[in-house]
């Protein structure tokens, strides 16, 4: 991620709606997945049979929502993304600014990731699981949200883990202050919650005490959740960060509660295409 500072004061962490994210094949399994879900649930409206329910998807628009047969599955939720390593060349330039970010390596035996959102009857939900890639779409799946866990194994470098969040759960609600105009709390604020809107910040506004499925429409809205320092295992630092970034860090372990937090600096190597950490 890009070095910022107010990171280490807020601890928030964002999980991206479906709308927000690059890949348009994000949550959508194959038309078979979707003839063979319709068929079993004996809802014959789009037609009696998979070619007939293939017509009709393949005639809708890739943004229309009746390529999902009209159905919302994937509206409620939000993920978390993570990755399984810290060195990998790729990541560091397309997540990190660069190589001027850092990478935070978590507890995944903390509460926040084991337990807070866990719920006995959705496994899936709330714990990080690994992606899969594969070049073929889902056919058929043992859940209904298994969709966010496969992806094109052109993003296998990623090597990520998805945390998948009931985004009504989330702790906040922001959005950014150039987004933050009339015509967005007209269509996405209720009249009765324009005082809810505050800045808290010169750059972005919380959404307090409300929560409406308008949001959800909206790619400038932020659903934010707070992990706890204490989940922190180590921040690696990024072999074109700023000195005075680097010395910030350094500055902000020595607070009580990051005291625990171990820095690495990366530099790369002299001979191989590879990044090396030494503990700072």
């Amino acid at each position: 991620m890009p070095f910022r500072e107010i990171f280490f004061e807020n601890f928030l962490l964002r999980a991206s709606h479906i709308n927000t994210l690059n890949d348009p094949f994000e949550m959508e399994p194959s038309i078979e997945w979707w003839a063979n879900l319709f068929l079993e649930l004996k809802h014959y409206r789009f037609g009696q049979t998979k070619e007939e329910i293939f017509s009709y998807i393949r005639m809708q628009n890739l943004n229309s929502p009746w390529r999902h047969l009209g159905t919302d599955l994937f509206k409620d939720h939000g993920i978390i993304s993570f990755t399984e390593t810290k060195d990998n060349i790729l990541m560091w330039s397309h997540y990190s600014n660069n190589h001027t970010g850092i990478v935070i390596e978590f507890d995944l035996a903390h509460p926040f990731f084991s337990k807070k959102f866990i719920e006995k009857e959705h496994n899936y939900l709330g714990n990080p699981q690994k992606v899969l890639y594969r070049k073929e779409r889902l056919i058929s799946s043992d859940y209904l949200l298994e969709p966010y866990f496969h992806k094109s194994s052109d993003w296998i470098y990623e090597q990520e883990y998805r945390m998948l969040l009931k985004l009504s759960n989330s702790d906040k609600i922001l959005i950014h202050k150039d987004y933050c105009d009339k015509k967005f709390e007209d269509e996405c604020v209720f009249s009765s919650y324009k005082e809810e809107l505050e800045k808290i910040n010169e750059n972005f506004f919380e959404i307090r005490n409300s929560y409406n499925t308008s949001f959800l429409n909206n790619p400038n809205t932020m659903f934010m959740f707070k992990v706890s320092p204490d989940a922190i295992k180590s921040v690696y630092l990024g072999c074109r960060m700023k000195d005075e970034d680097i010395n910030k860090l350094i500055e902000l372990k020595e607070r009580e509660d990051l005291k625990h937090i171990k820095l690495y600096k990366s530099s790369i190597h002299d001979k191989r295409y590879e990044l090396n950490f030494f503990e700072i």
